[in-house]
């Protein structure tokens, strides 16, 4: 088990990285087109923050983890 900081992770587009100013909602909304639950884009941001500190393993590099997700997550 490793530990990342989690700072921001709710916030950031895990497909372009932009971080939002404020949260509204559970619903994360970015200005790239991207939809999805916050808690699902915080865990997105987690794990690549966990892979990075892991030194890559051949998957560094935005949008591999995360695809903009419909339903009812995503619906706001």
């Amino acid at each position: 088990m490793i530990f990342v900081d989690p700072q921001n992770t709710s916030r950031a587009c895990p497909v372009c990285g932009k971080v939002g100013e404020r949260l509204r909602g559970h619903v994360l909304t970015c200005p790239c087109g991207v939809r999805m639950s916050r808690h699902a884009a915080a865990a997105v941001n987690i794990a690549r923050r966990g892979v990075e500190f892991l030194g890559g393993l051949g998957l560094r590099g935005r949008g591999r983890w995360a695809t903009p997700v419909a339903g009812p997550l995503a619906s706001g």
